[in-house]
């Protein structure tokens, strides 16, 4: 998969799941200046690759270190109790988000009762980290993890 398939895949899955999201490829700082500020939001930071052949042979797979911010809005001055149930509801959010981009590693997603099969790819070292009043304002988790992918790219054509 490309670097773009997989920004892509990222961004339709968010927002299959909740389309109120504001969700924004980039670094940090080019999403805090963003001038919209919607309640609800997730940042993909910038995809790191590395590139492995398999087995001696031509395959190539890459594995893409995806690093995602489920954010939502938090109270400057709110107490626990407000930042917990913000935490609750981003944790739910991106388990969601795991959870329906691993049907993409099993090959196939049913839409509409139909089965549309993609490259498969598999999700590895999942890992969930909580963090409060980042930047004063918002709360949530950020989600690591490796994707795995074939790539299917016909290098032939490059002698077209």
């Amino acid at each position: 998969m490309s670097h773009q398939a997989v920004r892509i895949l990222v961004e339709d899955v968010v927002k299959s799941i909740d389309d109120s999201v504001l969700f924004v490829y980039g670094r940090q700082s080019d999403f805090d200046a963003k001038p919209k500020k919607q309640e609800k939001r997730v940042l993909l930071d910038l995809l790191k690759e590395s590139l492995e052949f398999a087995d001696d042979s031509a395959n190539l797979s890459k594995t893409f270190n995806c690093i995602i911010a489920f954010y939502k809005l938090d109270d400057l001055q709110g107490a626990e109790q407000e930042t917990a149930i913000v935490l609750d509801e981003m944790d739910l959010l991106s388990d969601k988000f795991i959870t329906k981009l691993n049907l993409f590693s099993l090959g196939e997603e049913v839409i509409s009762r139909v089965k549309l099969y993609t490259q498969t790819i598999e999700l590895k070292n999942i890992r969930k980290e909580p963090f409060v009043k980042y930047n004063d304002c918002t709360s949530g988790f950020l989600v690591r993890f490796d994707m795995v992918t074939p790539d299917l790219f016909d290098y032939c054509s490059l002698y077209d």
